[in-house]
């Protein structure tokens, strides 16, 4: 088996990378409240902590992993 091959883009001289931005308090209140419906019912509860936990410590996903 052969894997693909792509053809990396190389980094503009003086271009910085973009990031993305902290979400906003609505938007993380939205989050928790559609989390049921993502993850289930049973397991709601506990991702809704993991992601209290991210927001008030400013942790980002790979820090928390």
């Amino acid at each position: 088996m052969k894997l693909p091959t792509f053809d990396m883009l190389k980094k503009a001289c003086g271009a910085s990378r973009k990031r993305g931005r902290p979400i906003t308090g609505e938007e993380f209140d939205r989050m928790i409240e559609v989390t049921p419906k993502v993850v289930g019912n049973v397991a709601a509860e506990s991702w809704r902590l993991l992601l209290r936990r991210l927001w008030t410590s400013g942790l980002r996903i790979s820090e928390a992993i």
